[in-house]
Order: C-alpha cells, then sequence, then structure tokens
C-alpha cells in the first residue's frame, strides 16, 4: 500500500514537472564552460558588447536601390520591435536610392535650396572666398532646390564599413543590417516570429535571411524534434514488435512490462523539469536509449512470471532482483560517470539516463509487485491475494 501510494505521489510530481519542460538550444551547451572560445566570448561582449546576441539582417534586391530600400525597412521594423537601446547599423542610412530618394527629393523641392545657393555664393563672394572650392557643394544644392538627383558618390570612395555592409553585382545586390543588443536581450527575443515578420518584406522566399545564434538554435530545435519524433516513433514500433512476440501476442503482457520504463522515463524528466533545467539538443536523443535498454527490465519480470505463475511478478523481483539491480546498476553508473563531463550537453544526458534507468528498475521491483497484487484483488473481491499473504509472512 506504501509503496502504491509513494508512486502516486511521485507520478502526480511528475507531471507536473514535465509541465515546465523546455528545450533548450543555446548551443553553449555543446562546449566547456572553461573553452578558449568561451574565454574569446566573454571578450567580445565586455570590450566590444559583441557577443551572442549580435546579428544580421541581410537582404536582396534586383537592384541596389531595391536592396537599400528593403534594408530601410528592416530597419524601421527592428526599431519597433527591439525598442530605443537596439543599435542598428543600415546602409540605408548614409546611401538613400530608389522610392526613398524619390521621396525626399520631392520634399526637398518644396524648399528654397537655390535661393540659398544663390545668397551662400553672395556671402561666399562678400566675403572674399573663391567659388571654386565651393562649386560642388552649391551645384548639389541647386540640383535638390530642383528636385533632381546629384547623384551618389562612387563606390570607390564609400566609407569601409558602408562597403562591408553593401555587395552589388551583375546577379543582384544584397544589403546587410547590423543589430547589437545589450547584453542578456537577445534571450527575451522571439527569433522565428522576428523572421516570419522579416520574411514579410520581400515577396520571394530567400529574398530576406536572418542570421544569429538564436535563429540558428530554433532551426536546430525543429530539426532535433522531428527527428527526436521520427526516432522514437520508430524505436517503439519495433521495441513494442518485439516485446509482443516475445509474449506470443498477449498485449496485456507487453503493457505490464512496459510499466516500469513508461514510470522511469515519466519520473526522470519531471524531476529534471521540477527542478527548473531544461532539455538541451543532447539530453533529447537519450529518449531512444532509454526505450531500448529500460524496456528490458519490465520484460523480464514479466517473462519470469510467465514461466512461475504462482508466485507472480514479485517472485520475479525475489529471485532476480539482485541480477536486475546489478546489470542496471552497472549502466546507470557507465552513463552516470558524464556527469563529471566538462561539456554540459553531455553531463545533462548521462545524468538523465541514470535517472531513467534507476526510476525504471525501481519501477521493476516495486511498483511492479504492488500494481500486480491491486489487480489480483480486483479480480477477487473478498478473497486474500498473493501479495496479502505475502506480506504477513515473517521476515
Amino acid at each position: 500500500m506504501l509503496f502504491r501510494s509513494l508512486a502516486l505521489l511521485l507520478t502526480a510530481g511528475a507531471v507536473w514537472g514535465i509541465s515546465r519542460l523546455e528545450l533548450s538550444t543555446d548551443l553553449r551547451t555543446l562546449r566547456p564552460a572553461d573553452a578558449p572560445s568561451a574565454e574569446a566570448e566573454r571578450l567580445l561582449v565586455e570590450k566590444f558588447s559583441v557577443g551572442l546576441d549580435t546579428f544580421s539582417v541581410v537582404l536582396r534586391g534586383r537592384t541596389l536601390d531595391e536592396a537599400l530600400d528593403r534594408a530601410a525597412a528592416a530597419r524601421d521594423l527592428l526599431r519597433s520591435r527591439l525598442g530605443p537601446r537596439a543599435e542598428i547599423t543600415s546602409p540605408a542610412d548614409w546611401l538613400v536610392e530608389g522610392g526613398r530618394l524619390r521621396k525626399r527629393l520631392a520634399e526637398l523641392r518644396a524648399l528654397p535650396l537655390e535661393r540659398a545657393a544663390d545668397d551662400f555664393a553672395r556671402e561666399l563672394t562678400a566675403a572674399g572666398f573663391k567659388l571654386a572650392p565651393f562649386a560642388p557643394s552649391l551645384q548639389t544644392l541647386r540640383a535638390l532646390g530642383r528636385g533632381e538627383d546629384p547623384g551618389a558618390l562612387p563606390l570607390a570612395e564609400w566609407p569601409r564599413w558602408m562597403a562591408e555592409l553593401v555587395r552589388v553585382s551583375p546577379r543582384g545586390a544584397v544589403a546587410a543590417v547590423h543589430v547589437r543588443l545589450p547584453l542578456g536581450a537577445g534571450a527575451k527575443l522571439d527569433p522565428v516570429a522576428l523572421a516570419r515578420d522579416l520574411s514579410r518584406l520581400a515577396p520571394q522566399r530567400g529574398d530576406v535571411a536572418l542570421a544569429s545564434i538564436a535563429w540558428v538554435g530554433a532551426e536546430l530545435r525543429d530539426i532535433a524534434l522531428q527527428d527526436l519524433t521520427r526516432s522514437c516513433a520508430l524505436a517503439l514500433v519495433l521495441i513494442g514488435a518485439v516485446v509482443l512476440i516475445s509474449f506470443r501476442g498477449r498485449i496485456r503482457d507487453a503493457l505490464l512490462a512496459a510499466l516500469p520504463l513508461a514510470l522511469g522515463s515519466l519520473w526522470a524528466f519531471g524531476l529534471w523539469g521540477g527542478l527548473g533545467l531544461p532539455v538541451d539538443l543532447l539530453c533529447a536523443f537519450t529518449v531512444p536509449l532509454l526505450l531500448g535498454t529500460g524496456m528490458t527490465l519490465g520484460a523480464n519480470s514479466v517473462h519470469w512470471k510467465r514461466l512461475h505463475p504462482e508466485r507472480g511478478v514479485r517472485g520475479a523481483a525475489e529471485e532476480m532482483g539482485l541480477g536486475l539491480i546489478l546489470a542496471t546498476l552497472t549502466t546507470v553508473i557507465g552513463f552516470g560517470s558524464l556527469a563529471g563531463s566538462r561539456v554540459p550537453g553531455l553531463r545533462h544526458a548521462g545524468i538523465l539516463v541514470a535517472l531513467g534507468l534507476t526510476g525504471a528498475l525501481l519501477a521493476t521491483v516495486l511498483v511492479l509487485p504492488a500494481l500486480e497484487a491491486l489487480l489480483d484483488r480486483s479480480r477477487r473481491p473478498g478473497t486474500a491475494s498473493r501479495d496479502d499473504s505475502w506480506d504477513n509472512k515473517p521476515r
């Protein structure tokens, strides 16, 4: 009775813990905390504010005008999403082309810039300055007053930072918008939603690309979940088929054999979520491993019961308990040794496998006999079960 109550309480707590589980895509779990690259990253963050929160948006266009217009639209979108604390560098801030240029020329045409150019030239002459050095500026001012494009600087005269943000080729142009966020702000950013909003700036797929660690992590998460679902489904089908064949199609026995695995996995991941620990990419792939290893515990016990029906699963726990414990502990120790790994992902994966197998072992030697006694009592109401007679034996 005590074991059943404890198992129910533990299972209820595990369900709550699993509801808190999150899949982390932080790529830093794949390297040691004291790796040389971590020190370099720390220096970049402290000295230059360049870290994992820094990202870029790449925009393509058939012409330079189109690429710059999209860069300007991306800058406005990012500013509205990220707020004034984000430092956004866009080539569209320095070079105005396309639709933005036509709009600005129309606005400048309404200003008295030609008269201002004449007044400026007159004042320069009155002050004794020669007009020749100022001629290009005066011509530009008069052209803007007429609503004409004075012409952009040639590519060779662009500043270096501008040349790094724009690439022009016969196939089109590419503009990059760099974003530098305050430290820690990137954790609050939803890269999937941001990528979706940015994709609306261009009609064709691939004309807008988000390059960031957070976006790479989101892609890895989706790929990992798809692969994990496929792997787990395949493992379940194959393991279920093997177990069902071994029990000659007896579904009840196969389900009973799978119960320790289910409970062990539930308890392990429930405890993990209850402690507020995220499941990283390496932890996620412990599930197929648990499916293959944990199933043997329940299957061996139920097979022993079929060979000795008079003693049931409790007899299996008595006779095979030491062997099951030794076989499981060797595997638990093997994976548990990964707890000393300097790589967080490997450390977490080893601990989770060890917890899952330990839970499956406890469910095999404690929960299965209690459940069998409960089923026997329900089938034979009013009579003492094998479990009760065993409990009354002197020890």
